[in-house]
């Protein structure tokens, strides 16, 4: 629903964007996922985003829960984080990085598969 740029200087004097921050229905969208947030931050320069509260990350039919997560948008590998004393959870199809619905895990994560 909101979202702010914050803008740098840089050394030949030009003005460039240096990071995003998103609050409430945050959705980030790439290739191979979408994932859903209560808030999220991107740093431009290093391609990083953290994503807190309520966090969900969508493969396929691949779905993991936590609290927060870590998606590097130039690796495309995304890390879920537990909450603090509790589990990271998931459900997909056969096959898929989660294999039983509502498994716990410390912590999940998703890597991108290499094109042939």
């Amino acid at each position: 629903d909101v979202l702010t740029a914050h803008f740098i200087t840089n050394s030949v004097g030009n003005t460039e964007l240096d990071r995003l921050e998103a609050f409430d229905n945050v959705i980030i969208t790439t290739a191979t996922e979408q994932a859903f947030a209560n808030s999220a931050a991107y740093n431009v320069p290093t391609g990083l985003a953290r994503l807190t509260g309520s966090v969900k990350i969508k493969r396929g039919d691949n779905v993991i829960n936590g609290c927060s997560a870590d998606i590097d948008l130039n690796s495309g590998v995304s890390r879920m984080n537990s909450c603090e004393g509790g589990t990271v959870s998931g459900s997909g199809a056969p096959g898929g990085a989660a294999k039983k619905p509502g498994a716990p895990r410390v912590h999940g994560v998703l890597a991108p598969t290499k094109k042939k």
